[in-house]
């Protein structure tokens, strides 16, 4: 029972409350607003609405598009860059750009290889915006997963994550198993010691799982392997503490 609501709660109410809490900290930090849509990530820049397709790892933007507004909210241009890098000082680096200008006599279309676009959406603020892999759904894992190996991208990390993810009650059991052998022993014996041996256990099968997922990631081992990893180590200590309990 306890691994199902773990489960259920890692799967649709722990990311969902990550998305609002890191949405909560931008309006914070920034005048910016922003929201996830299938379209990608929409933020509101002063009297510019930004579409960015996919943010990379190292926070260059792929497929974005802006829409100019004035004062009076009417559309004055649009335009399209295939990739922006980050220079510093809210600046930013876009190549391959196509813009449409809207104006009293009519439509114009213009090309560039090359600009530079200030904007108040910094590297920071995007990483706000983004939600860790190991905070994800698995659902959103497996889309994200799919969505890379179709353009051909790695994957590693998010595979990793995504087995951690389906294997999580698995890792509640072991725990539960691992607490058996001081729960066997005597009554009469101080309970102090006991919790802080547990502690110092569920500390160590945390921080054993999180290595391993950054050793898979970081080594390319199979991300089965990463994941599964440390509950077996810790179910096999379990298991050997049972049977020195049971020989005494």
């Amino acid at each position: 029972v306890i691994a199902l609501v773990g489960a259920a709660i890692g799967e649709w109410v722990a990311p969902e409350a990550e998305r609002s809490a890191q949405a909560l900290r931008l309006q914070a930090k920034s005048a910016l607003i922003a929201q996830e849509f299938r379209s990608g990530l929409w933020v509101k820049d002063e009297n510019s609405f930004i579409n960015v397709r996919e943010v990379a790892p190292d926070s260059r933007l792929l497929g974005l598009k802006v829409y100019e507004f004035d004062q009076r909210w009417v559309l004055q241009r649009i335009w399209l860059a295939a990739v922006g890098e980050y220079e510093g000082d809210s600046q930013w680096r876009l190549t391959d750009i196509v813009e449409t200008r809207f104006t009293g006599e009519g439509t114009t279309v213009g090309r560039q290889p090359e600009t530079r676009w200030r904007s108040a959406l910094t590297p920071d603020l995007l990483s706000v915006l983004l939600v860790l892999p190991d905070q994800m759904s698995a659902t959103s894992l497996w889309q994200y997963v799919q969505h890379l190996r179709e353009n051909k991208q790695a994957a590693g990390r998010y595979e990793i994550a995504l087995w951690r993810r389906v294997l999580y009650p698995a890792g509640i059991v072991v725990m539960l198993v691992l607490a058996l052998p001081f729960a066997q022993q005597s009554r009469r014996a101080s309970a102090g010691p006991r919790v802080f041996v547990g502690i110092m256990l569920g500390l160590a099968f945390y921080f054993a799982g999180t290595l391993a997922a950054h050793a898979g990631w970081l080594y390319e081992w199979p991300p089965l392997l990463a994941a599964v990893l440390a509950p077996l180590t810790f179910l096999a200590i379990a298991i050997a503490l049972i049977g020195w309990l049971e020989r005494r």
